[in-house]
């Protein structure tokens, strides 16, 4: 009985774990571009054009088309806080 409890809490503490997750990049899907080459809220696109064939959900993704492959965006980070970052 014990064993079955501590799993139900552990299981319950896992899961609202990721409740409070945000995404901090804006248009990180890449959903949004001014035009063909410059995707919104993206400070720098390098290379880059906007795809409609090979997606990874929703309607576009970024295509690299080769020459230099820098992209970025500025986000705001708090000192002290922990950030989990996956591409």
């Amino acid at each position: 009985m014990k064993k079955t409890l501590l799993l139900v809490v552990l299981f319950l503490i896992v899961s609202l774990a990721g409740v409070n997750a945000q995404n901090l990049l804006i248009n990180g899907g890449f959903e949004n571009w001014d035009n063909s080459t410059t995707p919104s809220t993206w400070s720098k696109a390098e290379s880059t054009t906007q795809e409609s064939t090979i997606v990874h959900g929703g309607s576009y993704s970024a295509k690299h088309e080769g020459g230099t492959k820098d992209i970025a965006q500025t986000i705001a980070v708090e000192p002290g806080k922990m950030y989990e970052f996956s591409v």
